[in-house]
């Protein structure tokens, strides 16, 4: 059985726009724009992943 999708709303941060992260058999990605070009974020993470806790770039 394979994990479920879940998705996460990361809000706008300081000057940066809100993201949509995706969580899938424990990669968490998203793709946003930095200074106008396409930047993919992938990180690796557990089975008990809380949004409320996850930092990525600085930001949570």
């Amino acid at each position: 059985m394979s994990d479920q999708i879940r998705f996460f709303y990361g809000d706008k941060k300081h000057s940066t726009w809100p993201k949509l992260f995706v969580l899938h058999e424990g990669i968490l990605y998203t793709e946003y724009l930095d200074h106008y070009r396409k930047t993919i974020s992938r990180d690796v993470v557990g089975r008990n992943f809380n949004p409320k806790f996850y930092s990525w770039n600085g930001y949570q």
